[in-house]
């Protein structure tokens, strides 16, 4: 599904490299979370992941194609096709309802509008069921703007987005920060089984270790390198 090699990446003007890493491969289905203290470059290495950004040297594979050496217009297409990205602003449009919101990624994603009609579905059903799970239903919630919700509230709708048109990679960087517990349950139970339902890859980055059991693989990124810190052969959802 990912296959790093020989990657390496620094800021502009910088001496030193932030991220350094030989070798990463990761299998379809995987769930991975990441850590690492703040500025170790978790959220460069999704940035890399997905086509963002690309590195000064080595090789990102996403689905057999190197996305690293693709011209920034063709990236965005194979992100809008492939990866949904729960980011940690959220990324939402102001001026658009949340159903509007949610819906986005098929103006830009023919494929993953096919996905849903492929399932019997129009769009905005599908959305619509999406924001029902993370308790955002009813039309008086979906129609709203963005902008009236709280900022919780602001995060589910992202990751409703993220999740539209089964992505067969979903990218979730810091997705729980400003959630209540209640609601942090209900979304980690929305990722982890849509995940697992339909066997996409999973790369979750969170301060927060405590979800870390819910998870495949435990990376932690340190000084500039990933480590191995712990693999569960854990395969259910929860």
């Amino acid at each position: 599904m990912v296959e790093i090699n020989n990657l390496s990446y620094k800021w502009k003007d910088e001496d030193k490299d932030l991220l350094r890493i030989d070798h990463l491969k990761i299998t379809k289905g995987e769930r991975l979370f990441l850590k690492g203290s703040s500025g170790s470059g978790k959220s460069t290495l999704l940035g890399l992941l997905s086509g963002i950004m690309v590195p000064q040297n080595g090789t990102v594979k996403v689905l057999d194609q190197i996305i690293s050496g693709l011209k920034p217009s063709l990236r965005d297409v194979f992100r809008a096709n492939h990866i949904g990205y729960i980011f940690q602003t959220f990324n939402l449009v102001p001026y658009l309802s949340v159903i509007e919101n949610v819906i986005l990624p098929i103006h830009f994603s023919t494929v993953r509008r096919q996905r849903i009609r492929n399932m019997g579905k129009e769009p905005k059903q599908e959305a619509e069921r999406l924001l029902q799970v993370v308790g955002l239903s009813g039309e008086a919630i979906i129609n709203k703007s963005v902008t009236e919700l709280s900022v919780g509230q602001q995060q589910r709708v992202a990751a409703c987005r993220a999740l539209l048109g089964d992505p067969e990679i979903i990218i979730a960087d810091e997705p729980t920060s400003s959630l209540d517990q209640t609601a942090q349950e209900a979304f980690i139970t929305l990722l982890l089984e849509e995940c697992s339902q339909k066997q996409t890859t999973l790369f979750f980055v969170s301060h927060d270790t405590s979800f870390a059991k819910d998870f495949n693989r435990i990376l932690e990124l340190k000084n500039g390198s990933i480590e191995e810190f712990e693999t569960i052969n854990n395969t259910s959802p929860l």
